[in-house]
């Protein structure tokens, strides 16, 4: 019914009250006719008015029928429909992880936004999902700025775990705040879930499909949200285009989707999607925004915010003593994340993220047990979240088969020393093991949907490339058991292995690959025996003392064992490396002040001149801090002397300035 209409019945109930008021008013009084009973009978009239408009049959809005109770006026069903939604997603999910926190945290708690960038949808589907950018950072916006209007139809393209579905859920929650009844009235739809109402030949209409999600189903008709959609202003939230599997069946939501577009035309719609749901079948005149992974910003905040909150619940109390109790945990975390570069580009996906600090907090696995952490990771990647969401696997295979045979191809590619592989040859490698999993799935269909896991991209056209080195060095080393174990006693002095070998070091016996360090005798060997002797599950004790009496021992009159034991520690200080590209890495970090001491004293034993603040005590708590003060000749004798210590073709050289920016 029209405002007029309400207002038109209002009046006229009124009037007609007030008259019959007054003509009883007169009979009582015998004829005189008081001010007082008039200003009564008139404001009872228009009560019982309200009151019959409210409460009339006719009033509510969209009542079902045959359905009986009590009956809401608009602005009512408003509120219990505001209500419902905002119950729905005031918390994180974290689907499919498998360290979990004991206690569920509210979504306004941690809740850090997500950048988002306009984008050609190809560019966004080449955009790797975890690790290093390979375009250039862009424009970053907030959702928000983006809707400036009705009318907008935005596909929201990202990789797994980038934020989509946290991102619909967190702006539902901030248009359901009281008190903002002008914002636009969110619908919010999972299109997994909807699958019944949408893939029929004659598929519900919006409303109809929305009024049957579990939090609002029974508490707000489709009728009132058709009258709402109708009327304009919503902003409406399609989660999870590439969740609906079957192509055929996206093909028919895409299609549905387009449909409501044109039914309710007065709103602002919000589609998500990875880019392989998206690509094949794209909304028409709809701007494609690319979530962008987490800045070093955006990490600092989320973990402050998650250990805060954390912190609270475990304590159950606030203010600044938990605060500050929770900053010490989260610059810890942020400490450890930025001293193993591959690790922390993993931290820059929201989800690997939440695994990360999970783990960190109750595990207590960073640095030590990063193999823990990167299975986690891929199972994840490869099926855990897929299982956890309820999504059925297409291709009738287990998750522990899955992994089996990634780890095959990891170590296919290791042993090939690539890090992309073109699909044939890709699929000739994983052909015998996808054969022992009594399946009938093609090589390239299962590799197309490991692609859309997120655990491999297509690089360029026709070659797929794990997500990340490290997950490929970590699959590889799962995969080795004793009959591959001659591959990584071969490989002690060959830098490509040394990951890999850490990483199977971690749940082994590291005994065979130390001793082989030892005998080879070279600098990096020796520092990847003590690597593996800091992470390895067991190792011999008269190995292990070995290694210790090798670096307590005195060169003082041995030069080649004093340059040996410079060597070692050495590699070791500056093992940390980021790859600018296929063949140049830069140290992760500085040049620390222990390093640049032992780089003085030996020029100063030699009879070179150095100032006096460039020897430090390498003991001092300040030893691994950054180098500085010292003259860039000195820089230039620093660099030849590092190299001097290597035998094996190390060489290090200061970067260009270029190579700094492009790292930036």
């Amino acid at each position: 019914m029209s405002r007029l209409k309400v207002i038109a019945r209002i009046v006229t109930g009124a009037a007609s009250t007030v008259a019959l008021s007054v003509v009883t008013s007169q009979v009582l009084t015998d004829g005189e006719l008081h001010p007082s009973w008039l200003y009564l009978s008139a404001a009872v009239a228009v009560m019982s008015a309200l009151y019959a408009e409210v409460f009339s049959p006719d009033a509510s809005v969209g009542q079902r029928p045959g359905t009986t109770g009590v009956r809401l006026p608009a602005r009512g069903r408003r509120s219990v429909y505001l209500r419902q939604l905002r119950d729905s997603v005031r918390t994180m999910e974290t689907v499919g992880v498998a360290t979990q926190a004991e206690f569920v945290l509210g979504m306004r708690q941690i809740y850090v936004d997500v950048s988002l960038a306009p984008q050609p949808a190809h560019h966004a589907a080449s955009e790797p999902y975890v690790g290093q950018a390979v375009t250039p950072p862009g424009e970053r916006r907030t959702l928000s700025s983006f809707l400036n209007g009705d009318h907008q139809v935005f596909a929201v393209i990202g990789g797994p775990g980038s934020g989509k579905t946290t991102l619909m859920r967190s702006t539902a929650l901030a248009l359901c705040q009281r008190g903002l009844r002008r914002r636009r009235l969110p619908v919010l739809l999972y299109l997994r879930d909807h699958a019944e109402g949408i893939l029929p030949d004659t598929p519900g209409t919006l409303a109809e499909v929305a009024a049957t999600a579990g939090w609002v189903d029974g508490k707000t008709p489709a009728s009132w949200l058709d009258h709402r959609l109708d009327k304009g202003g919503c902003l409406v939230m399609l989660d999870g285009l590439d969740e609906v599997a079957d192509e055929t069946d996206r093909v028919k939501v895409v299609a549905w989707i387009r449909r409501q577009i044109q039914r309710y035309p007065r709103n602002a719609y919000l589609v998500t999607s990875r880019p392989h749901g998206y690509l094949a079948n794209p909304l028409p005149n709809a701007d494609v925004l690319q979530v962008r992974r987490f800045t070093g910003e955006q990490i600092r905040q989320f973990l402050h915010n998650w250990y805060y909150a954390i912190e609270c619940r475990a304590l159950g109390a606030s203010g600044r003593p938990v605060r500050v109790q929770a900053t010490v945990k989260a610059d810890d975390l942020l400490r450890r994340l930025r001293s193993r570069p591959g690790l922390y580009d993993l931290a820059a996906n929201p989800l690997l993220l939440t695994m990360i600090a999970n783990v960190h907090r109750y595990r207590d696995a960073l640095p030590g047990s990063r193999a823990a952490l990167y299975g986690e990771m891929c199972q994840v990647l490869v099926h855990r979240r897929r299982e956890a969401k309820g999504l059925a696997d297409r291709m009738g295979l287990r998750g522990p088969q899955k992994e089996h045979i990634m780890q095959g191809l990891a170590l296919t590619m290791m042993c090939e020393r690539i890090r992309d592989i073109p699909i044939a040859a890709a699929c000739d490698a994983i052909a015998s093991d996808l054969r022992g999993a009594a399946t009938e799935v093609t090589p390239a269909d299962f590799l197309d949907e490991v692609r859309k896991s997120g655990l491999l991209i297509e690089r360029e056209h026709g070659r797929y490339a794990f997500a990340h080195l490290t997950l490929q060095e970590y699959l590889a080393a799962a995969q080795i058991g004793d009959k591959d174990l001659d591959r990584l006693i071969g490989g002690v002095d060959d830098p490509w292995w040394r990951e890999t070998t850490l990483l199977w070091a971690a749940n082994a016996d590291a005994t065979p690959v130390v001793t082989a360090c030892l005998n080879t005798g070279t600098v990096r060997a020796l520092s990847l025996a003590f690597d593996c002797a800091e992470e390895a599950r067991t190792l011999d004790p008269a190995i292990r003392a070995q290694l210790e009496a090798l670096l307590t021992s005195r060169p003082d009159d041995d030069s080649a064992r004093h340059r040996l034991i410079a060597g070692v520690k050495a590699a070791r200080s500056l093992r940390e490396v980021i790859w600018l590209n296929e063949d140049i890495a830069m140290c992760a970090h500085p040049v620390s002040r222990d390093l640049y001491a032992a780089f003085a004293r030996d020029e100063q034993a030699a009879g070179s001149p150095m100032p006096a603040e460039a020897i430090r005590d390498a003991a001092s708590p300040a030893a691994d801090a950054a180098a500085t003060g010292m003259w860039a000749s000195d820089v230039t004798r620093f660099v030849t002397w590092l190299n001097n210590l290597f035998d094996d073709g190390t060489c290090y050289r200061l970067p260009t300035a270029t190579e700094i920016e492009d790292w930036r």
